[in-house]
């Protein structure tokens, strides 16, 4: 299974960076009360499944040059 590790590597960076674009809009609409706790429950659901993949990565583990995920971030959600 030698691309097991790069799929291991994009699902859990993707979740990752699925949690940190959620909170990030969560705080630009802070003053928008269903927004807000909408994209924390949704991060939170992919904290989860980061959780869940965690015994996936222990024993595959993880290609590290994977930065595919990377391109899913929006240079809004980071300024």
């Amino acid at each position: 299974m030698p691309h097991l590790a790069t799929y291991v590597a994009l699902a859990d960076h993707s979740e990752q960076t699925l949690a940190d674009s959620l909170r990030a809009v969560a705080e630009g609409h802070a003053r928008q009360a269903d927004v807000f706790h909408t994209c924390h429950t949704l991060a939170g659901w992919s904290d989860q499944h980061r959780e869940d993949l965690a015994p996936v990565v222990e024993r595959y583990g993880e290609q590290k040059d994977v930065d595919e995920p990377e391109r899913l971030r929006a240079d809004v959600l980071t300024a």
